[in-house]
C-alpha cells in the first residue's frame, strides 16, 4: 500500500510489518490434521469469497474424504459437505487450524493476516498470487496459487497428499516464532517519531 500511494499519487507513505499473536495460534502437541480451512466472508469482495467456493467444490470432488472447515460466516446450499462453524474465538479458530492440513486465505486487495496464524498453528496457506500478496507475504512457506478454482484445489491437494507434511508443518510454524505484534508497534512509533519530530519545537 505505501509503495501504490507513493507511486501512483505521490504521497508520502510509510509501512510497518505484519505481526502475529503468537500465544493464540500455536501447534497443539498431539492434534490430529484430516482437513482444510476456509475463512469465508459473504458481502467482502476483496476475500474472493466465490473464487474460494469455486476451488473447495473441485477440491471436495477430488479428496470427498477430507474434512472442508467453513470459519466466519455459515454459509448454506453449497454443492459439497463442509463443517459451518461460523463466528469462532481465536482459541476455537486454533482448534480448526491445527485440525487442519491447508487453510485458503484469498485476498483481492490487501493481504489478510490470517496466512500467518495459519502457519503459526502449522497449517500451511494456499494464498493467490497476486504482487500486492507477494510483498507483504514474503514467506517461502505460504503456498502461492494462480487465482483459479483448479490451480487453487491442486495447491490444497498438494498439501494434503504431501508425503513430508509434518516437515512442512513444523518449518512453517518455526518460521513465523519470531512475528510479532510487538515488532510492528515498535515500527508504527519508529515512523511516528521520524515523522513528528521535525515539528515539535526545542524547550528553551
Amino acid at each position: 500500500m505505501a509503495e501504490k500511494l507513493t507511486a501512483e499519487f505521490g504521497m508520502p507513505a510509510d509501512h510497518f510489518p505484519f505481526g502475529c499473536d503468537t500465544e493464540k495460534y500455536r501447534v497443539q502437541p498431539g492434534s490430529s490434521r484430516s482437513g482444510i480451512a476456509f475463512y469465508a466472508r459473504i458481502g467482502n469482495a476483496r476475500r474472493g469469497l466465490e473464487l474460494g467456493l469455486l476451488a473447495l467444490q473441485l477440491f471436495a470432488q477430488r479428496q470427498p474424504d477430507c474434512d472442508i472447515h467453513l470459519c466466519g460466516e455459515r454459509i448454506e446450499d453449497l454443492p459439497f459437505k463442509r463443517i459451518n462453524h461460523g463466528l469462532v474465538s481465536p482459541a476455537q479458530l486454533n482448534e480448526i487450524y491445527n485440525c487442519s492440513f491447508a487453510g485458503l486465505s484469498l485476498s483481492l486487495t490487501n493481504v489478510s493476516l490470517v496466512p500467518h496464524e495459519m502457519l503459526s498453528a502449522g497449517c500451511i496457506p494456499v494464498v493467490n498470487e497476486a504482487e500486492h500478496n507477494r510483498i507483504v507475504l514474503d514467506n517461502p512457506h505460504v503456498r502461492y496459487a494462480e487465482p483459479t478454482p483448479q490451480a487453487l484445489a491442486a495447491a490444497l491437494e498438494d498439501i494434503v497428499t504431501a508425503a513430508n507434511f509434518a516437515d512442512l508443518s513444523s518449518r512453517g510454524a518455526e518460521s513465523v516464532v519470531s512475528v510479532s505484534w510487538y515488532d510492528a508497534s515498535a515500527a508504527v512509533e519508529s515512523i511516528f517519531e521520524r515523522t513528528l519530530r521535525p515539528q515539535i519545537p526545542l524547550h528553551q
